[in-house]
């Protein structure tokens, strides 16, 4: 897949930080430890393919916000793709002009992303806007978002959504509880209220660090200089 990087480099894309993964077993582990955005997957790795890594990606690891641009020699993998969500599927040999597509479709997609969190429901992918979301809550291996809509339940660890969401406004209040601040509608020391009433809890290890937010916040929303405050 070298010749990929060569073809991004050629088009201008030589800011990405790209990496070069082998066979089946390498893809997995690399999957298993590092996020990445998106992956160009061969379809022909050997005993197993590009479907299994597929499987693998969506069903064992959760992950439903790597986008995957699929390559192969044979378009009649294509229709079997459908179910992961790809980007789009490349015919070899690759055309320089098929993968600038492509990877505007990609640069869209992540656009559309910023603004909403994806994930599998049963068979279903969802799409939620992060505006809409108030807070999710783990329990028993299972997270549920409660949103402005309805309220849903899917298979997932908060560690994750904490990395996904932390920095798009979301507070890890609680090992169960990660909240978004948007919905916010009351503080106090031990408790937060949102906007649907419930009332989430402020874990004893946290309540610093909101705190510390909650100030910093106010600040920047008064339009305050925070170093001359402290001077």
């Amino acid at each position: 897949m070298a010749f990929l990087s060569n073809l991004l480099y050629g088009v201008g894309w030589s800011c990405l930080d790209a990496g070069l993964l082998g066979g089946y077993e390498e893809i997995i582990d690399k999957l298993s430890k590092t996020y990445y955005d998106l992956i160009f997957l061969d379809i022909e790795l050997g005993k197993k393919n590009g479907i299994d890594v597929s499987k693998h990606l969506r069903n064992t690891l959760n992950n439903e916000t790597t986008e995957i641009i699929y390559v192969s020699s044979h378009s009649q993998y294509a229709v079997d793709l459908f179910e992961f969500d790809p980007i789009t599927f490349l015919l070899k040999p690759i055309w320089t002009e098929n993968l600038i597509k492509a990877f505007a479709k990609f640069l869209k997609r992540i656009e559309l992303n910023e603004e909403t969190f994806v994930f599998k429901h049963g068979r279903e992918l969802i799409r939620v806007p992060l505006k809409e979301i108030i807070y999710f809550e783990s329990s028993d291996h299972k997270i549920f978002l409660h949103s402005t809509i309805e309220q849903y339940v899917f298979y997932d660890k908060i560690e994750r959504l904490v990395s996904l969401l932390e920095s798009k406004n979301f507070l890890y209040i609680h090992k169960s509880f990660l909240v978004n601040s948007k919905h916010i509608q009351k503080y106090e020391y031990e408790i937060i209220t949102v906007d649907d009433g419930t009332e989430v809890p402020i874990a004893q290890s946290r309540r610093k660090i909101i705190r510390e937010w909650q100030l910093s916040n106010c600040i920047e929303e008064m339009g305050w200089d925070f170093e001359n405050i402290n001077s």
